[in-house]
């Protein structure tokens, strides 16, 4: 079941798949109120949520610049379903979007958002620094991308049977890909296991 359970956090699909988004969404709230002390979204934001998942974040987007507008992007049907029926108000209204996409081919162009966030995602890109180029390439410059993180320890033995499909990241060493992105200014904050980065386009 566990492992069941990680292979719909990486591709939610069906009814489970379904569950297990409700259940991200609740159980990331602390974790993404903390990381989000660490930033400034501006009122009128462009945002991007990056594996928008069950569309908990793209709905605290939308709360942080409400003058702006927010999209959400996910390769898993099931994530772009549940993060429409979430944020159905704010779409109906113009302020939200969200697409089905891959992070290695982001489907924007380049420099449409100021704002970019990850949460609990990276984990799962096949090709973590074409990820990181896509998301630099669609950021204006000097926008900001705030990456999230819950598991920071490569050999917890929960993700033993994950690893075909889950690459977790030490703090320091995702920091790294980040400066050979091209990322500026790449902040990182800790606490306990959680970490986020800062960093600016």
């Amino acid at each position: 079941m566990a492992d069941e359970y990680l292979r719909n956090a990486c591709r939610p699909e069906g009814e489970f798949g379904a569950q297990v988004l409700a259940k991200m969404n609740e159980h990331h709230k602390d974790l993404v109120d903390w990381a989000f002390a660490h930033v400034s979204v501006p009122r009128d934001a462009r945002a991007l949520d990056v594996g928008c998942g069950g569309g908990a974040n793209i709905a605290r987007l939308l709360t942080a610049c409400p003058d702006g507008t927010v999209t959400g992007v996910d390769y898993a049907p099931t994530s772009v379903a549940e993060s429409r029926k979430l944020n159905a108000a704010a779409i109906e209204a113009g302020r939200c979007n969200v697409v089905e996409g891959d992070v290695a081919a982001l489907p924007f162009a380049d420099c449409s958002f100021d704002f970019a966030m990850a949460c609990e995602t990276v984990y799962f890109w096949p090709d973590l620094d074409a990820g990181l180029q896509q998301v630099k390439r669609v950021l204006e410059p000097g926008g900001t991308f705030l990456t999230i993180c819950e598991m920071s320890d490569p050999d917890d033995p929960r993700f033993t049977d994950a690893r075909d499909f889950l690459t977790v990241y030490l703090p320091d060493e995702l920091r790294e890909h980040y400066v050979s992105a091209g990322f500026n200014l790449v902040q990182l904050f800790v606490q306990d296991e959680w970490y986020c980065l800062v960093s600016r386009a």
